[in-house]
């Protein structure tokens, strides 16, 4: 009768009520999904690990700020031998990689000019523009001073595969310390030398010693 017509509507009322707080359930997972998952455009590592989720600057930047991560910035040429010879401690280290997974990692090919940061290139380039040299920068993209390269004459002159890791700990505010004989790096200027190239490097693979002459 009447009562049972009145059980079938409101079941019917309460099952279309049901199925509608399914839909909007899945609507918003499926959002939550997306957000998590947002995909950055992955750039090459040049030499420096294809492995690593390299980012553009510009999409770097971006990512640390939705992600709340601090970057590494690394800027290395194709021709400059240091960074040849750089690339593969960084592309072969285990340890780094497992730290790459707490930053955001920014690969500039000074090549092309298009790669440099933006409106922030003297920002980049506060001792000078040497190459190979590296960066962090936190969630905001604003430089972090004090993780700069131990027992060199440039600051962000990274040689050694255990200085860039003491620095990355250190900018995941880990309690470390950075020894200088870890880097072991002299710098040697000749301003006579007005026709040099990019840079002549000594270098020995055993104590990760260098010799850096070129004209800034």
């Amino acid at each position: 009768g009447r009562e049972g017509l009145r059980s079938a509507l409101w079941g019917t009322i309460g099952g279309w009520g049901m199925a509608k707080s399914g839909v909007l359930s899945l609507v918003v997972v499926v959002a939550v999904s997306l957000s998590v998952g947002q995909a950055y455009e992955k750039v090459g590592g040049r030499g420096f690990g294809d492995d690593y989720e390299w980012r553009s600057f510009e999409e770097g930047m971006k990512e640390a700020k939705e992600l709340g991560k601090p970057a590494m910035v690394v800027f290395h040429m194709s021709t400059c031998g240091a960074c040849k010879r750089l690339g593969p401690i960084v592309a072969e280290s285990a340890k780094i990689k497992e730290l790459a997974a707490k930053f955001v990692m920014v690969n500039i090919l000074t090549d092309n000019e298009d790669e440099e940061p933006k409106g922030r290139e003297s920002e980049f380039a506060e001792d000078g523009a040497y190459i190979p040299r590296i960066y962090f920068t936190d969630a905001e993209g604003k430089i972090m001073e004090e993780m700069t390269a131990p027992g060199t004459k440039y600051k962000h002159f990274f040689a050694t595969e255990n200085s860039i890791i003491g620095v990355m700990q250190r900018a995941l505010g880990e309690n470390v310390t950075v020894d200088e004989k870890d880097a072991d790096v002299e710098f040697v200027d000749d301003e006579d030398d007005e026709d040099m190239d990019d840079g002549d490097y000594d270098y020995d693979d055993e104590d990760y010693d260098y010799s850096y002459e070129e004209e800034l």
